[in-house]
């Protein structure tokens, strides 16, 4: 879509080196993109809790800033219901991020039971909103095919296959 972003960034223990590090540019790109296009832009960083959520606007962002929200530690394990969670009340509650994009970047699987999966469906429909999931490894999970058919497997830590992949459906 072409709407706002709420980026869910995976800061979980297995996620420690290369793949937070890839997954903070691509949240990083995203944001990037949102911008340029004048959108509004939330980052969710998340782990087995909400690790921290910085909202990015065009014009009023600091880098600094950015770069100082995105050094944060990886910890812990996986739950995606909490940043999915969240990114369904600041779709449901703020009007900046109606018809917004969610990108669900992560290498690791979590649980999530029929009932939200359900209720995620239905949120889709309802606000027109559109659900991306960018897999870091080798086989994306079921969880993720069953959240979202827009599921980007990413093998390794390719720049043309992130471009081709992910930024030129996001534009």
């Amino acid at each position: 879509g072409r709407g706002p972003m709420v980026v869910l960034i995976d800061d979980s223990d297995s996620m420690d080196g290369a793949p937070a590090t890839f997954a903070r540019a691509t949240a990083l790109a995203l944001a990037d993109v949102a911008l340029a296009d004048k959108r509004a832009v939330r980052l969710v960083r998340f782990s087995h809790k909400l690790n921290g959520v910085l909202d990015i606007r065009p014009g009023r962002t600091r880098l600094d800033e950015v770069l100082a929200f995105m050094a944060g530690p990886t910890d812990g394990g996986t739950n995606f219901a909490l940043p999915l969670g969240l990114a369904r009340g600041t779709i449901e509650s703020e009007s900046v991020f109606e018809r917004a994009d969610v990108v669900l970047i992560t290498d690791g699987e979590a649980e999530l039971g029929w009932d939200f999966l359900s209720g995620w469906k239905a949120l889709e429909k309802q606000t027109g909103l559109t659900t991306w999931a960018v897999h870091i490894g080798a086989s994306a999970p079921e969880v993720l095919h069953q959240l979202t058919d827009e599921v980007v497997q990413l093998k390794d830590l390719d720049e043309k296959k992130l471009t081709d992949a992910l930024l030129g459906r996001a534009q």
